[in-house]
């Protein structure tokens, strides 16, 4: 793995950064993770997301694909839309709701 910021090549030194954090509700899922160098992990959570999007203009779209798809992932959880809503917009958000939910039922 390595850094998700172009041009980055610090070695073995990545860190996975929630977009939205865990604490705020935010889920494991691949689109609400970077792989980031530390160096950059400390500064997104310096900056916040839209400053570090102006610093690292590669990021725009990953970071607001990710918000996204994360936005999709609370609507099914809050029960806002169905799994076929969230199928038709993102397979990946919805194998990640069966995966949880095949979990969910062993405990």
């Amino acid at each position: 793995m390595h850094c998700f910021i172009g041009g980055c090549n610090r070695p073995r030194d990545y860190q996975g950064h929630h977009l939205k954090t865990r604490g705020s509700g935010g889920s494991d899922g691949s689109w609400n993770r970077l792989n980031l160098c530390r160096i950059h992990h400390i500064e997104i959570h310096q900056v916040g997301n839209e400053a570090f999007i102006k610093l690292h203009p590669e990021s725009e779209s990953i970071i607001k694909r990710g918000i996204k798809l994360e936005e999709l992932y609370q609507k099914w959880k809050r029960g806002l839309i169905s799994e076929q809503d969230v199928k038709h917009e993102s397979l990946d958000v919805w194998k990640f709701i069966q995966r949880v939910k095949n979990i969910d039922s062993f405990i």
